[in-house]
C-alpha cells in the first residue's frame, strides 16, 4: 500500500502545531500564575518589612526614646538632690528624724517656690556652714528663699548673707524672715543690692551686735550711705570706724565730742540707738561751715569713716527718717516682692519647673534603690573581673567580640527580608524567558516537518 508522504508530513505538521499551541497556552498560563504568585509574595514580604520597620521606628521614637529620656532625667534630678542632702548631712551632722525633716522641707519648698529642691539643699548647706542646726535651718529657710527670689540673687549667696547677719547681730534663726525683709526693702528703696549689704554686714554686724544696735538702724544707715555712692565694704568699714572711735575715744575725739555736745551712751552707760546717735550728730553739725564739718568729721570718724559720716549728715532729718520708717515697716516685703516677681509667664514657668523636679524626685526615690543595687552588682562584678587570670580575660574579649557582632547581623537579616520581597517581585518579570523557550520549540518543529 503506497504511503502518501505529503499527507503524512502535513498531518505531522498539523499535529505538532497543535501540540505547540497547547504548550504555549499552558506556558502562558503558568507564566501568568508564576508572575502573580511572585508579585503577591514579593508585595507581601515588602509590605511586611515596611510595616515592621514603621512599627519599630514609631515605637522607638514615640515610646522607647521618651521613656529612656524621662528615666535618665528623673535619675539625674534625684541623684543631684540626694547628693545635695548628703552635703547638708555631712556639714550639719543631722541624722535620723532631723535629716528626714530637712529632706521633707527641701522637697516642700522646692515644689512650691521658684527654687528647685536641689537648690534648696544647696542653700541649706550654706546655712549649715554658719553653724545652724537642722531646726534653725528649717525655721530660716523660707525667709532666705523669699529674699533670693525677690532680689534675683543666687540662693547660696543669699543664704550665706542672711546666716552671717543673724550670727553677727546675735539674732535667732527665726529672725531670718526679718533679715530677708530688710535686705529686700533696702534693695527696693536705695541704690544698693543684697550683695552690697552682705559685704557691709561683714564689717559692721559683729560690732553693732556687741553694741546692741538694731539691724533695722544699721540697715537704714547703710542705705543712706548708698545714696552718696558709699556701699559694700566701704560703707561697713566707715560705719564701724565711726562708731568704734566714738565709743572708745582718743583725747582729741573726746575733746571734739564734748565741744559739740555729742554722746553715744545713755546716763546709765547703755548704748544709744544708732538712730539717736545720727540725730545727735546732725544737731551738733547744724550751723557749721563746710570746712568745719569736714574737720570735725575727720576727727570723729577718721580718714576711713569721715565720708560715711558726712553722707549721713547731708541728708535732711525728713529724708533719713523716711528711710528709717521704711525699714521699721518692712515686715512681709520680701514675700510680697517675690510674689510680684513671679506673677508673670516666666515666673510661672520657673515654678512649674520646680514642681516638675519635685515630681521627678518622688519617682526617683522609687527608682534609686534599684539602681543602687545594680551599681553595687556592677562594682562587685568589676572586682571579680579584676581578679581573673590573663587567659580568662582573653577568652572574655573573644566572646565579647562575638556578642558585639550579633547586633549588626540581626540588622542585616532584617534588610535581607525586605530585599527578598523585591527579588520575588522582580522574578515575576522574568516570564519572557518562558516565551523564548516556546518560540524555540516551534522553530524546531518546523524544521522537523521539512525534514
Amino acid at each position: 500500500m503506497a504511503v502518501d508522504v505529503g499527507s503524512a508530513v502535513g498531518y505531522l505538521d498539523l499535529d505538532i502545531s497543535g501540540f505547540l499551541a497547547s504548550l504555549r497556552q499552558a506556558n502562558d498560563e503558568a507564566d501568568k500564575q508564576t508572575k502573580n504568585l511572585a508579585t503577591k509574595i514579593g508585595g507581601n514580604l515588602s509590605n511586611a518589612g515596611k510595616s515592621l520597620t514603621s512599627a519599630g521606628t514609631t515605637l522607638t521614637k514615640g515610646v522607647t526614646v521618651p521613656i529612656i529620656g524621662a528615666g535618665a532625667a528623673i535619675v539625674k534630678m534625684s541623684a543631684d538632690f540626694e547628693s545635695g542632702m548628703s552635703k547638708v548631712q555631712a556639714i550639719s551632722g543631722a541624722s535620723g528624724k532631723d535629716l528626714e525633716s530637712l529632706r521633707d522641707k527641701a522637697k516642700e519648698l522646692g515644689a512650691t517656690t521658684a527654687f528647685s529642691a536641689s537648690e534648696v539643699a544647696e542653700g541649706m548647706s550654706e546655712m549649715a556652714k554658719a553653724g545652724w542646726d537642722s531646726q534653725q535651718i528649717i525655721a530660716g529657710m523660707e525667709g532666705v528663699l523669699n529674699a533670693a527670689s525677690a532680689s534675683g540673687e543666687n540662693l547660696a549667696t543669699v543664704s550665706t548673707i542672711v546666716a552671717d547677719a543673724i550670727t553677727g547681730f546675735g539674732m535667732e534663726a527665726k529672725d531670718a524672715t526679718k533679715i530677708a525683709d530688710l535686705l529686700t526693702q533696702a534693695a527696693n528703696s536705695g541704690t544698693i543690692d543684697i550683695n552690697d549689704l552682705g559685704e557691709s554686714f561683714k564689717y559692721i554686724a559683729p560690732i553693732a551686735g556687741a553694741m546692741g544696735l538694731s539691724v533695722e538702724d544699721v540697715t537704714t544707715a547703710l542705705s543712706a550711705m548708698s545714696m552718696a555712692g558709699i556701699k559694700g565694704s566701704q560703707a561697713g568699714t566707715a560705719l564701724r570706724t565711726m562708731l568704734t572711735r566714738m565709743v572708745k575715744p582718743t583725747d582729741d575725739v573726746a575733746e571734739t565730742m564734748d565741744k559739740l555736745g555729742i554722746s553715744v551712751t545713755n546716763q546709765d552707760g547703755s548704748m544709744k540707738s544708732l538712730d539717736e546717735i545720727v540725730s545727735n550728730l546732725r544737731k551738733s553739725f547744724d550751723g557749721l561751715t563746710d570746712s568745719e564739718k569736714a574737720k570735725y568729721a575727720a576727727t570723729l570718724a577718721g580718714q576711713e569713716g569721715m565720708s560715711g559720716m558726712l553722707s549721713l549728715l547731708n541728708l535732711t532729718k525728713e529724708e533719713y527718717d523716711a528711710i528709717a520708717d521704711s525699714m521699721e515697716n518692712a515686715n512681709g516685703v520680701a514675700k510680697e516682692t517675690a510674689d510680684i516677681m513671679l506673677n508673670n509667664l516666666s515666673g510661672q514657668i520657673t515654678i512649674l519647673k520646680s514642681a516638675l523636679e519635685g515630681l521627678a524626685i518622688q519617682f526617683g526615690e522609687i527608682l534609686l534603690p534599684y539602681i543602687k543595687r545594680f551599681v553595687a552588682w556592677i562594682q562587685n562584678l568589676t572586682q571579680k573581673l579584676q581578679e581573673l587570670t590573663p587567659e580568662q580575660k582573653a577568652q572574655i574579649v573573644k566572646w565579647a567580640a562575638i556578642a558585639a557582632a550579633i547586633g549588626p547581623v540581626i540588622a542585616i537579616l532584617g534588610k535581607v527580608i525586605s530585599i527578598s520581597g523585591s527579588v520575588f517581585t522582580a522574578f515575576g518579570k522574568l516570564s519572557g524567558g518562558f516565551k523564548a523557550v516556546t518560540a524555540g520549540g516551534k522553530a524546531g518543529a518546523g524544521m522537523l516537518a521539512k525534514f
